[in-house]
């Protein structure tokens, strides 16, 4: 019993000392103060013009931001303050710049899975005075700014410089989940950087080398970090990579009908490509396999001839549909899963024969 009330005179700040409720309402919490203190801003505002700038100072419960530093992500139970304050000048000896005034209002972002199931998050607003505040509604629009524009877990980490840093280093907690190659938009790693698949918030993610010059699929951004498609001759796999290491590249919507001539090759599966006897049209035929247990081994094959539309073909041949989109010195396919025996595709990144 005295090594328990030690331990509580040491670490005061314990989850369930961190905020109180009364009902659904939150009281204000009073030792913010004393927590750990992440940023301050000045001026900042959601429009162009900010007429009266406040001062904002941003805390955080020390134990939630002892977790990030190791995890890059926010426990449960993490309670983040908000503390605005009004701006003065030219008092005392000050004569240029801005200090804080008073309290204007606090703000609480706290996250509770068990106490607010819908959006793990909530908000709490308090006036300048006010003891107590209810949560903001689910539809509020502190909602749909922080998950559209928040670099970590619906939360500004982006404004937070030491937290950001380690965001920098550390990719999202979840898969990255490639929607597939209808709307392929490329990119090229420009430095030797590493590819993150398989994340979750259970399990820690694997990682692969990616050399300069390899080719990413992207398709959404979440911080510093952007969610794309990878595949070389070890394996393909949706991954996270720092954006900051890949850049977009251009390419032509209008390619020549010889550009898209050749064979191009994605693992054991093979498109050969090449002009037609038809005027502006072009002959394809590919082949895939799919390898299961022991000698259980599925193909598939179409075959078909058809003109570009920019830089895309459709090729239809007995049910198996497959669109095929040039981009520079790749090829993106993307198929209906009717072109061979189960588990065989035409999806994916494909390059010339022979280029690696």
């Amino acid at each position: 019993m005295r090594l328990a009330c030690w331990v509580c005179l040491l670490f005061p700040f314990t989850a369930a000392a961190q905020v109180q409720y009364n009902g659904a309402n939150m009281n204000r919490p009073d030792n913010y103060r004393e927590w750990i203190w992440l940023s301050s801003g000045f001026g900042m505002s959601y429009s162009a013009e900010n007429a009266n700038p406040q001062f904002d100072n941003v805390f955080v419960n020390p134990e939630s931001y002892h977790a990030f530093l190791t995890t890059g992500t926010w426990p449960d139970k993490t309670v983040l303050v908000l503390e605005v304050r009004s701006s003065k000048q030219k008092e005392s000896i000050n004569q240029h710049g801005y200090f804080q005034g008073d309290s204007a209002r606090v703000e609480v972002h706290v996250k509770d899975a068990e106490r607010f199931p819908e959006k793990k998050w909530a908000f709490f607003v308090f006036g300048e005075s006010a003891k107590s505040a209810a949560p903001a509604a689910a539809n509020a629009s502190c909602f749909t700014c922080h998950e559209k524009s928040g670099a970590v877990d619906s939360t500004f980490v982006q404004f937070y410089p030491i937290l950001r840093n380690v965001a920098m280093q550390t990719p999202p907690k979840k898969l990255c989940e490639f929607p597939g190659f209808a709307d392929p938009k490329l990119a090229e790693v420009t430095q030797a950087t590493t590819a993150y698949y398989g994340c979750s918030a259970q399990t820690a993610c694997l990682s692969s080398n990616l050399p300069k010059g390899e080719p990413v699929l992207v398709y959404t951004s979440e911080g510093d970090w952007t969610c794309g498609y990878h595949s070389d001759r070890n394996g393909a796999a949706p991954v996270w990579v720092r954006s900051q290491d890949i850049r977009s590249v251009a390419v032509e919507t209008s390619p020549r009908l010889d550009a898209w001539a050749g064979t191009w090759g994605d693992g054991e599966n093979h498109i050969e490509i090449q002009p037609s006897k038809s005027a502006g049209k072009l002959d394809l035929v590919g082949d895939a396999v799919w390898h299961g247990l022991g000698d259980n081994v599925h193909l598939g094959h179409f075959e078909g001839t058809t003109a570009p539309t920019g830089n895309h073909l459709h090729v239809s041949d007995d049910g198996c549909t497959v669109d095929l989109t040039l981009l520079g010195k790749y090829l993106v396919t993307d198929d209906n899963s009717g072109c061979g025996g189960i588990n065989v595709h035409f999806a994916g990144l494909w390059r010339r024969a022979g280029k690696r």
